[in-house]
């Protein structure tokens, strides 16, 4: 009777964590994937976050540059990343209440200023997908030989892959113009009572694209000075508006020197590019009918390869050569 009794208490505990793990909404999903990840508090109470990062970009299975972050993130509005090359600040990305802005650097000078399509910054991005939970559909599926549960985003063409047992999530799949992207998280680790994935990998299999992140430090709630979050004027060296900074190219026709002068007075294309960059090779057929369709009305195009190669460089143009005069 006793043995019964005891059989009964198992088989109850059993049924009831079986039930407690059973999860039959996307909603249940997501709200499990974020009190997994948050010991005693919620993810709301982060209000800032510094992230200190490796950044690798891969071409072709080459590594072909790396630099070392610090992303700081006031939310829900304000980010602040700084890029270093070898301890040269190369790159600010700078996102407010506005707009979100990049500015290119060379010897600490600013060189470029590029608008860009305005983050939106959350601490987890299963927050945001918890906002759009009615339009995510749960599934079952296979993820690198084992189940996993998955919510799918028909509208905009994206699947987000959870673990069956820890709730982590584990990849995105979207669908861009290059083709299908993966971004893969693990190295899961525990920061001050919250669990943060410390490696993200971004693959495009189509354009053999990657760029790895692998995050040596990440801090909760550190204190900024509100400042940092501001541009400083002296970063818009270009802008809409204004004058382009004089350069001067070796010409790879000729040998010539091209600069400012043989376009000044021109509406001008400058194409920074190069032949392992397999969206840049995809966009050159654009910038070839842009120009036969505007070159007699003056339109001029500068094509600036960064190749390191010269002789494979050479070999393409021999075989694909630009139409227009100034290929540096």
């Amino acid at each position: 009777m006793n043995f019964l009794f005891r059989y009964q208490i198992i088989l109850l505990t059993l049924l009831f964590f079986s039930c407690e793990q059973k999860i039959d909404s996307s909603e249940a999903l997501l709200n499990k994937g974020l009190k997994t990840t948050a010991k005693n508090d919620n993810w709301e109470k982060i209000k800032t976050k510094s992230s200190t990062f490796k950044f690798s970009k891969f071409i072709g299975g080459n590594l072909v540059g790396e630099e070392n972050k610090i992303m700081r993130t006031n939310f829900p509005n304000e980010q602040l990343t700084q890029n270093y090359r070898k301890d040269s600040l190369v790159e600010i990305t700078l996102t407010n209440n506005k707009s979100s802005n990049m500015v290119r650097f060379e010897k600490g000078m600013p060189i470029g200023f590029m608008k860009l399509d305005r983050e939106v910054l959350q601490v987890n991005p299963i927050i945001g997908l918890l906002q759009k939970a009615d339009n995510l559909i749960l599934q079952d599926t296979i993820w690198n030989g084992k189940e996993m549960l998955m919510l799918q985003d028909v509208e905009n063409q994206e699947k987000y892959v959870f673990d069956n047992d820890s709730f982590l999530l584990e990849a995105k799949i979207a669908h861009n113009q290059y083709g299908t992207a993966t971004t893969t998280f693990s190295d899961y680790k525990w920061v001050d009572g919250y669990l943060f994935a410390h490696k993200e990998d971004y693959y495009i299999p189509a354009a053999q694209y990657r760029v790895v992140s692998e995050y040596s430090k990440i801090e909760v709630n550190p204190k900024f000075n509100d400042k940092i979050f501001k541009a400083d004027d002296s970063w818009y060296a270009i802008r809409e508006g204004m004058q382009v900074p004089k350069f001067e190219l070796i010409s790879l026709n000729d040998g010539s020197i091209i600069s400012n002068e043989n376009v000044k007075g021109k509406v001008t294309l400058i194409d920074f590019w190069a032949i392992w960059c397999k969206p840049c090779i995809n966009e050159l057929p654009n910038i070839k009918a842009l120009y036969s369709k505007y070159k007699n009305k003056g339109l001029e195009v500068v094509s600036v390869s960064i190749d390191s190669d010269k002789n494979k460089l050479n070999n393409y143009l021999s075989k694909n050569p630009f139409p227009w005069t100034y290929n540096t």
